[in-house]
């Protein structure tokens, strides 16, 4: 009689660790894949907004010196807004996750930077935005202004038809912080 004994504790130590990189893999691509989603979406809306604004001062190229400055002042700023999401992409690619980028932050200053960067398509469907006790709180700029750009943007694309779209973004004071309630007049959700 023959005995074979064999320990087989490293190749099933090896078969696990695989199935934890596969695993990790799996999440990781997700994860990248929502994230490049959300960056491509966001980029929209800048973009359409310096084609938009480059279109329009072509068109006026007689216009006033002021009229022509405003524009291009407003192209820069959307131009602006590309930028700092595009580095925010960069970011996130080399560190393999976006680390929060925590200050003081002016929500009043987020909103008016959402409005100008959804400028154009605000003043095609003459939306409203209305803003009630808005704090300065401590927060990622970067991240709250895509939070409300999306939030703003899909109330814009979202509307009932033959309305001009209106939406409100109110802030409480809690115990722990504050609380955010933002609505529209669009269609809602089924």
């Amino acid at each position: 009689a023959v005995s074979i004994f064999q320990n087989i504790t490293e190749i099933k130590r090896r078969e696990q660790e695989r199935d934890e990189l596969l695993n990790e893999l799996e999440r990781s691509n997700r994860e990248l894949s929502r994230f490049s989603y959300v960056v491509s979406h966001d980029l929209q809306a800048p973009v359409r907004t310096v084609r938009a604004l480059t279109e329009l001062l072509v068109r006026r190229e007689g216009s006033p010196p002021e009229e022509a400055s405003r524009l291009a002042e407003m192209i820069d700023q959307a131009a602006e807004s590309m930028q700092r999401l595009i580095g925010s992409l960069l970011q996130y690619a080399q560190a393999g996750h976006g680390e929060l980028n925590r200050q003081a932050v002016s929500v009043e200053d987020v909103i008016e930077s959402v409005r100008l960067s959804l400028g154009v398509s605000i003043a095609k469907t003459e939306a409203r935005i209305i803003c009630q006790s808005l704090p300065k709180i401590d927060a990622d700029p970067l991240q709250l202004g895509q939070l409300f750009q999306n939030l703003i943007a899909n109330a814009i694309d979202y509307r009932q038809p033959g309305r001009s779209p209106v939406s409100r973004i109110q802030g409480e004071t809690l115990e722990q912080g504050w609380q955010f309630e933002v609505t529209d007049n669009g269609q809602g959700i089924p």
